[in-house]
């Protein structure tokens, strides 16, 4: 088939779409293969990690995840961390037989019982081996930063087949972050916490048996944690896995999103140069692609691009009764072009959180929570040059401004996130401008995140304008890995400054002073028409 040049180019890195049961062929010896979990459709500058998923891996007769061989303590590290971008085809296919999408033989059969999908996978070696794969602070693996351990020892991990027979030990199997467990029909296992009231976690993939307590998968609280702790363990959570008639064993693959103890991050005090230990918010946990570059080439350059983080996290919106609602959201970040004095433009980038699941408080005196789920695809939009092309989140959520004079004497533009139908958002925004995003990435850092440093001591605190508006304010700052694999503290020298009415929208001075006025709330009912 020949193609014309426009056509060659378009789809020249395009990977081919294969139908679904087609044949590929048959093996003899020992084939392994290759399943990707995540496509990530962005990359980052000056990626420390040895492993590269590009061309030269794909076309790789065979590839080893071989640590040995390398001498840098910290790429060594980050060479086993990229064991869990992988599955195990036996659990893959495994995985299935919880109703995880179908096994297709042909282009007509489909397999849908346990017999016959164990039949067809049963010669895999790992058929009978179960993974569990613990994700936790910075969308990094259990005690990557060694903040998951008891004090004299390695051990923080306890598991077992029954509550009665659980054995204490380190996580994680020959030195890799995913725990190997073969031939079992339940699993029971607890986790170290340093009990801090934000402890959470999510049963991403993976069934949780009868016994353990849960909210939509989500474990928090009292279902988490236990009221008198002597030993820094979570309750016992378990786990069921498929079997055949006979009692054989079928691979499966559980995974855990998972933040039960605080992390410490040490700074430098650039007056005293004495060491100060911050330990990070909720929030600083959440918004990294700092340094992310499309991976995709714009066809105009009437076109700003917007990338997604995939892999989820934790988050906790406070309700207005005081407690916590908690969620997994992954991350986007946008760029736009706002409209200055003089008809200049000001390019800007916007993080968001996009919503994947949330539990909330669910009384009659808890005012309800948005539960609106968010595209998650990365890609381009189009502007025109001859209008304003600034960020809006997408409907049902809109943003409202406000004028308030800061403690300064500087008149702000805030901004507030509110949805179409009255209810609270389940949203995080932070907007800055291209320029104070390069300030902030200048700095070379791995799985760079930006961290909100208050100005006030007290978290709770705020500073209320005289208008009476309360408000907070941050030093915008950046924590990543150094070269060493250490947690850096990153502060630039000109400060860049957020501030927030509400605790949804985190944007500086220079993002939200062009912002067109958004005064009147909308809120509207199902017979009313809502109107831009």
């Amino acid at each position: 088939m020949c193609y014309n040049e426009p056509e060659a180019q378009r789809f020249a890195f395009e990977l081919p779409l294969i139908q679904g049961g087609t044949y590929l062929g048959n093996a003899n010896g020992v084939l392994g293969i290759d399943i990707i979990l995540n496509e990530v459709v962005f990359t980052v500058d000056k990626d420390p990690n040895p492993i590269k998923l590009n061309l030269g891996f794909a076309r790789s007769a065979d590839y080893v995840l071989g640590p040995a061989t390398e001498q840098n303590t910290f790429k060594k590290k980050l060479i086993r961390e990229s064991a869990t971008w992988f599955i195990d085809v036996a659990a893959f296919y495994g995985l299935h037989i919880q109703g995880k999408g179908k096994v297709r033989v042909g282009k007509d059969s489909v397999l849908e019982s346990t017999e016959d999908i164990y039949n067809v996978i049963s010669k895999f070696t790992t058929i009978n081996t179960v993974y569990l794969y613990v994700q936790s602070n910075r969308q990094c693996s259990y005690n990557f930063y060694g903040n998951y351990q008891k004090d004299g020892t390695v051990n923080n991990f306890t598991i077992g087949t029954t509550s009665e027979n659980m054995t204490e030990k380190k996580f994680g199997s020959k030195g890799w972050p995913i725990e190997e467990i073969v031939n079992v029909s339940s699993l029971k296992c607890s986790l170290f916490t340093d009990n801090n009231t934000s402890a959470g976690m999510y049963v991403k993939m993976g069934f949780l048996d009868s016994t353990t307590e849960h909210e939509d998968y989500f474990l928090r609280n009292q279902n988490l944690l236990k009221e008198d702790s002597t030993d820094n363990y979570t309750k016992d959570f378990g786990f069921t896995f498929s079997q055949t008639t006979d009692n054989k064993s079928i691979s499966s693959f559980v995974q855990l999103i998972y933040e039960g103890a605080q992390l410490p991050v040490k700074e430098i005090d650039p007056e005293t140069q004495e060491e100060i230990t911050r330990y990070m918010k909720d929030i600083d946990d959440v918004f990294g692609l700092i340094d992310a570059e499309p991976k995709m080439k714009a066809k105009s350059n009437t076109e700003l691009y917007y990338v997604i983080d995939q892999n989820l996290l934790l988050i906790n919106f406070e309700n207005k009764a005081g407690g916590q609602d908690i969620a997994t959201v992954t991350t986007k970040r946008v760029e736009d072009l706002i409209i200055k004095d003089n008809d200049e433009t000001e390019k800007r980038f916007t993080y968001e959180t996009l919503l994947n699941n949330i539990r909330q408080n669910t009384g009659s005196f808890f005012e309800s929570r948005s539960a609106y789920s968010d595209n998650s695809n990365s890609g381009t939009l189009s502007f025109s040059k001859e209008q304003n092309n600034f960020y809006k989140p997408e409907k049902p959520y809109y943003l409202q401004t406000e004028v308030f004079t800061g403690s300064d004497g500087i008149t702000n533009i805030g901004l507030s996130l509110h949805v179409e139908d009255g209810t609270l958002p389940s949203k995080k925004i932070l907007g800055i401008t291209e320029d104070e995003n390069n300030s902030l990435r200048s700095i070379a850092l791995n799985n760079p995140k930006f961290f909100f440093k208050n100005e006030l001591e007290d978290e709770g605190s705020y500073y209320i304008s005289s208008e009476g508006t309360q408000y907070r304010k941050y030093s915008l700052c950046v924590i990543g890995e150094n070269q060493n694999g250490d947690l850096q503290f990153f502060e630039p020298a000109t400060k860049v400054y957020v501030t927030t009415i509400d605790q949804m929208v985190l944007a500086s001075e220079e993002y939200s002073k062009w912002m067109p006025k958004i005064s009147n709330i909308k809120v509207y009912t199902q017979d009313e028409t809502y109107n831009d």
